[in-house]
Parts: C-alpha cells; structure tokens; sequence
C-alpha cells in the first residue's frame, strides 16, 4: 500500500500530537487538528495502520460511559520516517535557488508594466512544473501579480495580513484567499481561473514537507516587499 501525500499529511499531524502530548491519539483529535470530519480521519489511520506505521489501542471514552475509544500510536517506523521528511532538504539547493530567480525576474516583469507577456510566460512554464514546491513558487508569482494588477489599497491589505500571520504555512494559505477575493471583486473575467489555480496551489502546499514551506514562505514575504 502506497504512503501517498494525503496519508503523509495525517501520519505527520498524528505523530507531531503524538510528540507533544506523550499519549495515544484519538481520531477525533487528529480530525480537529486537520479540520476534517472524524470519519475521513479513522479511515485514513486504518490504511495507514495497515501499512504497519500506527498501533491501535483502546481507552475508556469519558463521555459514553463504560464505552471504550479507538486510540493510534505511531510507531518507531513511523517517527524515523517524520523525522527523515523533515529533515530532508527540499532538493539541489542551486536547483532551488534557479527556480526562485526565475520567478522573482517574471514578478519583476509584471511590476515594469507588463503583465500580460509576463503571465503567459508564467501559465506556460507552470504546466512544465513536476516538482510541488516549484508549482507553489511559480503560483504564488502569479497570483501575486494578479494581486499587483488589481493595485490600489487592496495590494497593501493583502501585503499587511500576510506579512502578519502566525506561521508560515498560514500566510500561504491567507494569502492565496486574499488574492482570490480581492481579484474576483476588480477582475470577474479572471476569478474562475484563479479560483482553480488556488486549488491547485492549496492541495500542493498541504503536501510540501516543512523545509519546503519554510522556503515558500520567505519566498512570499521577498515577493511582497
């Protein structure tokens, strides 16, 4: 059985309650900590139990009287596989630094007046994209420069709310709402496209290990300054 992005996602949320709690995890938690319904959650642990990188055990459910809960352990297995995600670097470095430049030089464009050569340059090299952290780089520039077209007070709101949220993987998940929003008022004829291309980018950074949204979100801020 495959440990595909979605099962990653869930098997790292679990183990990182998991770390922190020092106890047994129950399924509702984990669907509270991903927003998803509790069943959506127990079916993907079951796989992943499947696959020998969670162990199942039961404790009294406080709630339901004498009724026991279903309770997941990840298993050493499964903690060396989180540990080694983590740690891994999000390929070549020069690869990475390459794919930064590239896209700063065709925000660059769109901000010397520009934007209609420098999106189709944009569009056409993101459907090129195999790797999801260049897909990311390349839908937050032109999301950005959607974002820049539209101009005014609305670019300075989104460049505040972004530059102020907690985390890192939050200000590529507002941020992506932001433009959407901003640009579906301004730009109607552009919403429907931009809406799934937003999709696209929030499925690709829910898969991004945590290096590789640490260097999307320096991406966003360098972008927005």
């Amino acid at each position: 059985m495959l440990l595909t992005k979605r099962r990653k996602q869930f098997l790292r949320q679990l183990v990182d309650l998991y770390r922190a709690t020092k106890l047994p995890i129950h399924y509702e938690t984990l669907a509270s900590a991903l927003g998803v319904s509790k069943w959506t959650a127990y079916d993907m642990l079951k796989a992943i139990e499947r696959m020998g990188l969670l162990i199942r055990s039961y404790g009294p459910n406080r709630g339901e009287g004498g009724r026991s809960q279903v309770l997941f352990t990840p298993t050493a297995q499964a903690e060396e596989l989180c540990k080694a995600e983590a740690d891994e670097p999000a390929g070549n470095p020069e690869e990475w630094q390459a794919t930064k430049a590239a896209v700063l030089k065709l925000l660059g464009g769109v901000r010397a007046g520009g934007i209609g050569e420098a999106l189709q340059r944009m569009n056409a090299d993101l459907k090129r994209m195999k790797r999801s952290r260049d897909f990311c780089a390349y839908s937050i520039v032109i999301l950005l420069a959607h974002l820049q077209h539209a101009g005014g007070r609305t670019e300075e709101f989104v460049r505040q709310m972004v530059q102020k949220a907690p985390s890192g993987e939050m200000r590529m998940t507002m941020f992506a709402g932001a433009v959407l929003g901003a640009v579906c008022q301004t730009m109607a004829e552009a919403g429907a496209e931009l809406a799934e291309l937003a999709g696209h980018y929030l499925k690709s950074v829910a898969g991004l290990t945590d290096h590789e949204k640490e260097l999307m979100s320096d991406l966003l801020l360098e972008a927005l300054v």
